[in-house]
């Protein structure tokens, strides 16, 4: 009986509206004690998010000023290589009139011999073996030593001037080797930071995968370059920074001699829209300007494609990095480093202006 009273008492407590209200307030407890716990990790998050921010941040300058040190080492020994080649065309055009000048002086000194050795009235009787020019040896023999002193004479300096070219070219190859060697060392070093940085970036990276796929997609439909362009720009999104300007340049995505300028025209009579340059095997490239990459891949005759939206409507585009370092989506800070070139070296710049080509010479500062 008694046991019947108590369930029925613990029955009445459970249907009361008092224990009902009782439970709620527990699970609203545990609610809100979850989403503080929630919270609580997601403001930790946002301090590692920001962390890393401050991180890549910090990496993007130190690539900015190991980029800069790289494209003038690039430069100097792409200069010291044509330098070096010179040389080395010289030494074997000297090396060349050496021996011309040797085996010339052996004949003339083969000549003065025959005459030490023959008395003037046997060579007077032996026309048909010397000739007509040979009658008079007294003339003869003064004109062959002057002909050969001559001849010694600028033997000597061409030897001395061999040497001399031997000298410079063996200081040239050794320059060379030097600044090659400080480029592998500070390509290692800018690879090395990308790699960290590239690491930090994936941390936080979100809908770059769907963004590359969206391009590709993009880069198929389009018919040409101009037509890509139009489609990539129809994807509003405000990039931050100066835009390009006339009154101020700034350095070209590359260092490099010109071999193609804007508006020259080929043999084909079709117009250059844009500068070609040869630069340093393997040189790097970095973004003229703030911006955000808008595309990066293969397109058409272009094996190797990128192009970089700037503030104002300016965009670059950069045919000929092999080794890119950005993808498409990432925004970039001016001179950070983009990509290298192949081996040859060749690239091809353009700059435009709500999709119209300008001349990139009147933004670019283009050193040789």
């Amino acid at each position: 009986m008694r046991l019947f009273i108590t369930v029925l008492l613990i029955s009445f407590i459970m249907a009361s509206p008092i224990y009902a209200q009782s439970k709620t307030a527990q699970k609203l407890e545990t609610i809100k004690k979850k989403l503080q716990s929630e919270k609580a990790k997601q403001k930790k998050l946002d301090k590692e998010r920001q962390a890393i921010k401050s991180e890549i941040k910090k990496f993007q300058s130190e690539t900015i000023t190991l980029a800069k040190d790289l494209q003038e080492k690039e430069s100097n020994l792409n200069s010291l290589s044509r330098q070096l080649n010179t040389l080395k065309e010289q030494q074997k055009q000297l090396s060349k009139d050496i021996n011309t000048e040797r085996k010339d002086i052996i004949a003339l000194l083969e000549i003065l011999q025959r005459i030490a050795l023959e008395p003037p009235s046997l060579i007077l009787m032996q026309k048909q073996t010397y000739g007509m020019e040979v009658m008079n040896t007294a003339l003869l023999v003064e004109g062959t030593v002057e002909i050969a002193q001559g001849k010694i004479a600028r033997f000597t300096k061409k030897k001395a001037d061999l040497d001399d070219i031997k000298n410079r070219t063996e200081q040239k190859t050794k320059e060379v080797a030097s600044v090659t060697h400080k480029l592998k060392s500070e390509k290692t070093e800018l690879d090395s930071i990308l790699s960290k940085k590239k690491q930090a970036e994936d941390k936080i990276a979100s809908e770059a995968s769907k963004t590359r796929e969206r391009i590709k997609k993009l880069a198929k439909e389009s018919n040409n370059l101009a037509d890509l362009l139009k489609k990539l720009m129809a994807e509003k999104k405000k990039v931050a920074g100066d835009a390009p300007t006339t009154k101020s340049k700034t350095p070209a995505p590359v260092r490099g001699i010109k071999v193609t300028r804007f508006g020259q025209k080929n043999k084909g009579g079709i117009t250059a829209k844009g500068l070609t340059l040869k630069a340093a095997s393997k040189a790097s490239v970095i973004s003229p300007y703030n911006g955000r990459v808008l595309f990066s891949g293969p397109f058409k005759k272009y094996d190797n494609l990128m192009i970089i939206e700037h503030p104002k409507g300016y965009h670059s585009v950069i045919a000929g990095i092999t080794t890119p370092f950005v993808t498409e989506g990432k925004s970039i800070l001016a001179g950070e480093p983009i990509g290298r070139l192949d081996s040859n070296g060749k690239v091809y710049l353009e700059l435009r202006y709500k999709n119209k080509p300008i001349d990139p010479e009147d933004y670019f500062i283009v050193k040789s």
